[in-house]
């Protein structure tokens, strides 16, 4: 024999992701993690909040699109407030040669951030050597700007011309991707083997 579903089964199940939606929405409204004019990341969408439902939370995005997120999704997932503080952290990472004075290179790069509009004093910009790769020592360019989502793109975009022409003054080159070739030495000689030979 089948079994058939009663309807106020049906109509439970139906009305659950409702009910869900509606107590998240209190839960936001209740706890606040952000207001409309705040920007926000949502489940992988990032923008301005418009509107908090008792469904849904409306974000803008910088594109000018409008998402609605629901609300059980944003409580089920992490929420980021760009900005809740007045500072942010950024970082860019460049890629010096091997040949690079590491403590010159770092200098030269502090006083570039150091100079760039929106660039914060505080806290200090900090310039980290953290990795010896394949063609490139890389360093961490740490600064700190405004919390709005724009902000932070032109700040880094300034900080990465700033950085760039610092380095060109200096003689300082950015490293690229590059191989070298070794075939071993010939016997008796320092110089590498022709692979023809």
């Amino acid at each position: 024999s089948t079994m058939v579903a009663s309807p106020s089964i049906v109509l439970a199940l139906g009305l659950r992701p409702l009910f869900e939606n509606f107590a998240a929405g209190v839960t936001l409204q209740t706890r606040r993690p952000f207001e409309p004019g705040d920007q926000v990341s949502l489940v992988g969408t990032e923008g301005i909040v418009r509107e908090v439902t008792t469904r849904t939370v409306l974000v803008e995005t910088l594109a000018g699109e409008y998402v609605y997120v629901p609300n059980r999704a944003v409580l089920d997932n992490p929420i980021v407030n760009y900005t809740a503080g007045d500072t942010r952290r950024s970082i860019l990472d460049v890629g010096l040669e091997y040949s690079t004075d590491l403590a010159h290179a770092a200098t030269v790069i502090q006083r570039a951030l150091s100079e760039t509009p929106g660039v914060k004093d505080d806290p200090t910009p900090a310039v980290y050597v953290h990795t010896f790769g394949d063609s490139t020592i890389s360093a961490a360019l740490w600064f700190w700007h405004g919390p709005h989502i724009e902000t932070a793109a032109a700040v880094r975009h300034h900080v990465a011309l700033n950085v760039k022409r610092a380095l060109d003054e200096a003689d300082i080159t950015i490293a690229f991707p590059q191989r070298v070739l070794w075939w071993g030495n010939k016997p008796d000689t320092d110089t590498p083997t022709d692979p023809a030979n």
